[in-house]
């Protein structure tokens, strides 16, 4: 997503 909240996540789940 282009939320904040989904953009941090997204950062989670691509250093995973």
């Amino acid at each position: 997503g282009l939320t904040p909240e989904e953009f941090m996540l997204s950062l989670c789940v691509n250093g995973h």
